[in-house]
């Protein structure tokens, strides 16, 4: 099932392949596919993508010829950024289910199951379609992402740690962490594999209680050598023999842990939002960004999608079963959660097993 990096990834691919390209004509639709056609009929287009997590979005902009109307084809230009009065937009938003895939091929030689196709305006033809076996990935027509996602764990990481944070109390996470790790609202771009190899390196159980790994740090009273600084504070002495004795030891201590206290919550507020928290939750969370950077990595410099499963890489770099640690791995321990999914794991499962 395609996760975060794949997404990210063939939206890199898009962009690169289609950067110098025109697409032209309907935007055409396999009728066995239960979503609807896409109004769209443009003479002249560009398509360029982007990603968030589990979703991912098509820009389509109209371009036009230069002002010769096309009759001198020698100087016949393309306007690829035309008055925003003439521009016409289309944004289509994908979820790509289990087997979703975009591929840019000559459109004679499109794949079997391609489910909607972009089509070039110059020869020889290509198209770029979106491919789907199992037919469980879906579009939208229009601009704007799904309010039930969270914020993208591998290009916004700060405000996914932000998310987390704010939502502590929230009862999803008395379930266990692999469950939660799945949960979109809050890891948007994690899925099965991704969970079994960040739990594996935070050497986190699956079935451990979410909300006993993501925790806050608690204000922590510093009353050691209490004694030793007001002893040593002239500025308290002064202030006790001032009042005529009434500041007792112990109310002074009581004055310094005051002040330390609220000396901690002023530096505990300009604390990064991560630095908030348990250094187990810091960690697992830096894993579910630096994770999937990692597989971009691998693929980044593939052609394709499918370049980076290959077994033998021409390149000699490290293919992505290779790179897999925990997932489907020999010695690795499996079991199906709450919600009838498998995650692969070593060490203890946790106390949460179904």
């Amino acid at each position: 099932m395609p996760e975060g990096p794949e997404l990210h990834l063939t939206c890199l691919f898009i962009n690169r392949t289609c950067k110098d390209q025109i697409f032209s004509g309907k935007i055409l639709r396999n009728p066995i596919h239960k979503c609807p056609d896409i109004d769209w009929d443009e003479p002249q287009y560009t398509i360029s993508a982007e990603s968030k997590g589990k979703e991912f979005m098509l820009h389509l902009n109209t371009v036009l010829d230069d002002m010769n109307g096309g009759k001198n084809k020698k100087s016949q230009k393309l306007h690829l950024e035309p008055a925003p009065s003439l521009k016409k937009t289309l944004s289509i938003r994908f979820t790509f289910g289990m087997s979703g895939r975009f591929d840019f091929t000559p459109e004679n030689e499109c794949p079997k199951h391609s489910h909607l196709r972009f089509i070039t305006k110059s020869e020889p033809k290509m198209s770029l379609s979106f491919v789907d076996y199992r037919r469980f990935g879906k579009w939208f027509v229009g601009g704007q992402w799904s309010p039930d996602r969270g914020p993208c764990v591998i290009g916004e990481f700060e405000s996914f740690v932000e998310n987390i944070v704010n939502n502590m109390d929230n009862p999803s996470f008395n379930k266990p962490i692999c469950e939660v790790l799945l949960n979109q609202k809050f890891f948007n771009g994690i899925g099965n594999y991704l969970r079994a190899e960040i739990l594996l390196r935070c050497k986190v159980p699956p079935f451990e209680k979410a909300n006993n790994i993501l925790r806050l740090n608690e204000f922590k009273e510093e009353t050691s050598d209490i004694k030793a600084e007001i002893k040593n504070s002239t500025t308290k002495q002064a202030k006790a023999a001032k009042n005529g004795g009434k500041h007792s030891a112990e109310s002074l201590m009581n004055d310094v842990k005051l002040e330390r206290n609220t000396s901690n919550q002023q530096d505990y507020k300009t604390k990064s939002v991560i630095e908030k928290l348990t250094p187990q939750a810091q960690e697992l969370l830096k894993l579910c960004h630096t994770v999937p950077i990692e597989v971009v990595n691998l693929g980044s410099t593939k052609y394709a999608l499918a370049d980076m499963y290959a077994e033998d890489q021409e390149d000699g770099s490290l293919s992505f079963n290779t790179w897999l640690q925990c997932y489907y791995q020999p010695g690795m321990k499996n079991l199906v959660d709450h919600n009838k999914r498998t995650i692969w794991f070593s060490g203890p499962a946790g106390p949460l097993v179904p």
